[in-house]
């Protein structure tokens, strides 16, 4: 597989670019943070139905990008975008990672090209775990940290949440993470 152009945000350095210490808060453990400056970025589980999405346009989020593809909610106020991505939860294989790994590349671009237009953007799959964690975790990577500290720091995230590790998440991610930006990982 070649290597698939991942966007950046050049204009900051790594070390100005979250994850930051306290992306999971007490009052709301569902949702967390992967950036919390300008540019907000989060993840959460998929949104219950009534789910109030006015409550994350108060914190800076305007747009909902779905990895379970085709939802029937309506986030109004915010936008929402979405791709579909397999989920590898226990470290399972995709069934086409050529294909899964394009479809995270576009999520990715996505996610990229919203926060450069300064948007704030909340990420979520079915849990917040594996796919959220894929996405934003690419996000970081591909914005200068390295996926060793983004794959400990996720776990983090996932036990801070109480969730704890998905059992083969890290691993299944950063194969895929390697495949999609082609091994050339700095």
């Amino acid at each position: 597989m070649g290597r698939r152009e991942m966007p950046t945000m050049n204009h900051h350095r790594a070390e100005d670019l979250l994850p930051i210490a306290d992306a999971v808060r007490p009052d709301f453990p569902w949702l967390w943070w992967a950036r919390n400056d300008s540019a907000r970025l989060a993840g959460m589980a998929a949104p219950p139905d009534g789910f109030p999405f006015g409550f994350l346009k108060e914190r800076g989020l305007d747009t909902v990008v779905s990895l379970v593809g085709v939802t029937a909610y309506d986030p109004t106020p915010l936008g929402k975008c979405s791709f579909e991505l397999e989920d590898l939860r226990g470290g399972s294989e995709p069934r086409n990672p050529a294909a899964e790994g394009a479809e995270v590349a576009r999520a990715v671009s996505a996610v990229s090209e919203l926060i450069r237009k300064g948007h704030g953007v909340v990420v979520h799959c079915r849990m917040g775990v594996g796919r959220t964690g894929l996405v934003l975790g690419a996000f970081l990577v591909a914005n200068g940290h390295h996926p060793d500290k983004v794959t400990t720091w996720l776990d983090d995230v996932q036990k801070a949440r109480g969730v704890g590790q998905v059992p083969g998440s890290g691993v299944a991610g950063c194969v895929l993470l390697v495949e999609v930006l082609g091994g050339e990982l700095g």
